[in-house]
């Protein structure tokens, strides 16, 4: 039986842009945690965290003025290789995924 540890695929303060972070070849990643914490902030901040073929699955949409923040739970499955993409598309934000890195033993 394979020993199964958490992991932290991205942890970031003042995120901008659209960092990128890895499944690396031979492990399947799964995201079970997003959280999102924005500051108060003259244009409402909006962001995403896109899978492997750029579908959103977790997003976030702040209001002027408003600290506040998102969490997302669930089982989102990344098989390396891969890259998986935190895009804040306006403003900035502190975000942390996690979840687990699994050796990939099936075909």
């Amino acid at each position: 039986m394979a020993a199964v540890y958490s992991h932290s695929f991205f942890s970031a303060a003042g995120v901008t842009g659209s960092p990128t972070f890895s499944v690396p070849n031979g492990y399947v990643g799964i995201v079970r945690d997003v959280d999102v914490f924005w500051g108060s902030q003259l244009v409402p901040p909006s962001g995403r965290v896109l899978g492997a073929a750029g579908q959103a699955f977790a997003i976030w949409q702040g209001a002027i003025a408003a600290p506040n923040i998102m969490s997302w739970r669930g089982r989102h499955v990344a098989v390396g290789p891969c890259d998986l993409t935190v895009s804040v598309d306006v403003g900035d934000a502190d975000v942390s995924v996690s979840g687990y890195l699994l050796e990939n033993d099936g075909p």
